[in-house]
């Protein structure tokens, strides 16, 4: 006869909840992790060094307007050094969008499909009316950029930028921001 087959059935069940409550502890605790790394400021961003899989676990990085293709993507992890670039961390797409009419209004209705998103989930355009830059907080940057016109098949291609400003630009910047 087995351990399990002499335990009664109240410690059976304490077993299975405390395996449970592990297993979601270790789950969640696994994407809180790929999202901030060791620590988290107050908006859910990472306080270390801004990693790829950090800016991949964010639903920005992989923003694509529906039935847009995927050309090229690019991933910029947070330089470790000042001397190495900018303390920021980014990841840029290379999309095309295919219309059913070929208009100059095409990359409009894709823009106004990014800024309806974004709007939704706490972002805000910066600058001009219209503009192509939104901004959450301090630290978080995305863009949309038309790279041509309208072709005569009704392909566009664009690209987008998500951007993680590092925690030593924000100090250096915003130094009564906590970070």
């Amino acid at each position: 006869m087995s351990y399990l087959g002499r335990l009664a059935w109240p410690q059976v069940v304490i077993i299975a909840v405390v395996a449970i409550v592990l297993l979601f502890t270790m789950l969640l605790g696994g994407s809180f992790y790929l999202r901030c790394g060791l620590r988290c400021d107050a908006h859910g961003l990472p306080a270390g060094f801004v990693t790829e899989l950090n800016l991949r676990s964010h639903p920005e990085a992989s923003l694509d307007y529906p039935g847009s293709k995927v050309l090229e993507t690019r991933v910029y992890p947070e330089p470790t050094s000042d001397f190495d670039g900018p303390a920021q961390a980014s990841i840029q797409t290379q999309l095309e969008a295919t219309g059913t009419v070929p208009t100059d209004s095409y990359p409009q209705a894709i823009f106004d499909w990014y800024a309806a998103y974004l709007t939704a989930h706490g972002w805000r355009a910066v600058g001009q009316p219209g503009s192509q830059t939104f901004t959450r907080g301090v630290r978080e940057i995305f863009e949309v950029n038309f790279n041509t016109k309208v072709s005569p098949d009704g392909w566009v291609q664009y690209s987008t930028a998500y951007r993680i400003v590092g925690c030593r630009a924000v100090n250096h910047l915003h130094p009564n921001v906590p970070c």
